[in-house]
């Protein structure tokens, strides 16, 4: 049996240094909503991050996660709240089967980045393989570990 396999995506398939995605569909159960989000794959980031557009696609506003409280980020842009929410990332292999990964997502509504993509950070990426060949048009995320459709540690 061959490792299961996520396919991500090239922004621009034309531009040789075209930032890497991946569609997935985000489950906040708590607040009670889900939809599909295009994470940037971000091997910089530590942590996977929801950002304004996509946070308020899903319906997220600030009076509905600020009792779970925030955390201070620093990144390339300088230092930044965000509230961690307890979140289901449920992607699709190449078979179309379901993969859950459970995590801590960390949300920003803040207008600093309101302009940004979603990331898919380390907390995820170092579970996996990550192929990246943009001669073949071929992004592939293959997770080290699985057991019954769930995404375990490395």
């Amino acid at each position: 049996m061959s490792p299961v396999a996520i396919q991500g995506y090239y922004l621009s398939r034309s531009n040789p240094l075209s930032p890497l995605y991946v569609e997935t569909t985000v489950r906040l159960t708590r607040l009670g909503v889900q939809d599909t989000v295009d994470f940037l794959i971000d091997t910089g980031a530590d942590m996977t991050c929801l950002h304004p557009q996509d946070a308020a696609r899903l319906g997220v506003s600030y009076d509905r996660i600020q009792p779970m409280g925030s955390v201070t980020s620093v990144g390339v842009g300088g230092p930044l709240e965000y509230y961690r929410e307890e979140a289901t990332l449920i992607f699709r292999d190449q078979d179309d089967t379901e993969l859950l990964f459970y995590c801590h997502i960390h949300i920003s509504l803040s207008p600093a980045v309101a302009e940004l993509p979603s990331l898919l950070g380390r907390d995820f990426l170092n579970r996996c393989s990550l192929l990246a060949d943009n001669p073949e048009n071929q992004v592939l995320i293959t997770p080290a570990n699985t057991i019954s459709g769930v995404i375990l540690p490395a």
